[in-house]
């Protein structure tokens, strides 16, 4: 009997672990699917970490950018920051379904209202010293000022465009009267000298005691580009300063070609519309005399001034002079800020008209001044040399200007070269009919006078031929 109670003792314990046993199974069960579903809330909370944490540090503006925006001046250190800014405040137009994003675009907003206020304050000053004085140097404020913080305003152009267009209206209006006036005093520097030096008409069957065929080959040189020096405006001062008239019109239009070509690749590199540019991971800030002499009106490249104009001045007189290579200048690169690869791109997707108009708009007095002084070395029309000097001058230009790629100023130019052709065919067909009289011996009036045919008068003839065709 003490066996069968114990048995049945040991079968109740049995049973009761068994229970237990089952109780205990079904909450490690349970614990294993708890364990489960906190094992996969936090695969998809890890999941979407990353996601989130970008929102939030695309929503969210630095305390540092903030500061900078409203506490410094604009600056060097704006440069990056207004990259980091502006794809702040693109994010937060592109989520604004999500609520923080709407919470945190007030705040943006104010930002960038500030931000245009202080940049359109900066760029009127920019624009001060051209106002006050056509000492400044056009170039190197364009290279060494404005490209630099092209940047900042490529950010008003996307982001504030009524404070770029008042800025672009602004810099039209101050280029304009600064070109305006330094340009007017520089080709009534230029007349003054040529009323000393108004060359008489030449006749090639006049007497001997008549003709003049002494002519300077060095003045052959003014039908090039390269070659003397540019007439500078202080030396009309001197009463007996004089120049050649193919020197006078050499030197306008160098001046007018270095001046146009430099400022048509400003204008249409600074206010070409630039696709945004996306932030750089971790970015260090960067560290970094009168109106139209050759100091102030060679173009600079690279920082530094280039040679595409004439040298230093030239002599008093006819005397020749040292010629001087011309190598690329500022409208064939635009030195200081370097252009991104896709800048050609950006100015084609810009409309070419606007920017051409914004040239016109700032070019149109020094344009006009020069086709007035062009017209008035062709009315009375110069001797065949200077004339065809001037016209092979013009050509040269037109070639060097479609090099430079400014195609309002090639229209330009050469609409001044089919003016000049007419008044060289008249003086050749009138030296034409006069050798036609002479031959058929019946010259009469001004050329009445007999004219003895002796070799030194062919052979004086024949040069004053042989210099026409040369040139």
């Amino acid at each position: 009997m003490p066996i069968v109670n114990l048995l049945d003792s040991l079968e109740a314990f049995l049973s009761t672990f068994q229970k237990d046993l089952s109780a205990v199974s079904g909450q490690i069960s349970e614990l294993q699917e708890r364990s489960k579903g906190i094992d996969n809330r936090l695969k998809s909370r890890r999941k979407i970490e990353k996601p989130l944490s970008n929102l939030l540090s695309d929503v969210t503006v630095p305390p540092t950018l903030a500061t900078l925006i409203l506490d410094t001046p604009v600056s060097e250190k704006w440069l990056p920051a207004m990259v980091e800014f502006e794809h702040r405040l693109d994010t937060l137009r592109a989520r604004s379904r999500v609520k923080a994003a709407r919470d945190l675009g007030e705040v943006a907003e104010g930002l960038r209202i500030v931000a245009s206020t202080k940049l359109r304050a900066f760029f009127l000053a920019m624009l001060q010293p051209i106002r006050t004085s056509v000492t400044t140097n056009m170039q190197v404020l364009q290279s060494s000022i404005f490209l630099k913080y092209k940047a900042l305003f490529s950010f008003l152009q996307r982001q504030a465009s009524p404070v770029a267009q008042e800025l672009q209206r602004a810099y039209v209006s101050a280029a304009r009267t600064y070109y305006e006036t330094g340009f007017r005093r520089y080709s009534r520097s230029l007349s003054w000298i040529k009323a000393r030096t108004m060359p008489k008409p030449e006749n090639i069957v006049a007497s001997e005691k008549e003709r003049e065929f002494i002519y300077d080959p060095e003045r052959i040189a003014y039908a090039k580009i390269q070659g003397p020096g540019v007439t500078l405006a202080f030396q009309a001062d001197d009463k007996n300063y004089k120049e050649p008239i193919e020197a006078l019109v050499r030197s306008i239009f160098l001046v007018l070609m270095d001046n146009a070509t430099s400022e048509y690749t400003f204008i249409t590199t600074f206010f070409a519309v630039e696709p945004a540019l996306a932030p750089a991971p971790s970015r260090e800030p960067s560290s970094s005399s009168s109106m139209f002499t050759p100091n102030s009106m060679l173009s600079p490249s690279k920082g530094g001034f280039d040679d595409r104009r004439s040298t230093s001045g030239s002599d008093a007189g006819f005397s020749p002079q040292t010629p001087r290579p011309r190598v690329d200048s500022f409208a064939t690169s635009v030195n200081l800020t370097p252009r991104p690869q896709s800048y050609s791109q950006n100015v084609f997707q810009t409309d070419r008209s606007v920017l051409d108009s914004l040239w016109k708009q700032v070019m149109d007095p020094i344009l006009e001044y020069c086709q007035t002084f062009v017209k008035s070395t062709l009315e009375p029309a110069p001797p065949l040399i200077p004339l065809l000097t001037m016209i092979r001058l013009v050509e040269d230009v037109v070639a060097e200007v479609q090099r430079r790629d400014c195609p309002p100023l090639e229209n330009y130019v050469f609409a001044l070269r089919l003016q000049m052709w007419p008044v060289f065919q008249k003086a050749i067909s009138e030296q034409i009919e006069a050798l036609k009289k002479l031959a058929e011996g019946t010259t009469t009036g001004y050329f009445g006078r007999s004219v003895t045919t002796t070799d030194l008068w062919v052979s004086s003839v024949s040069l004053h031929l042989l210099c026409n065709l040369s040139v």
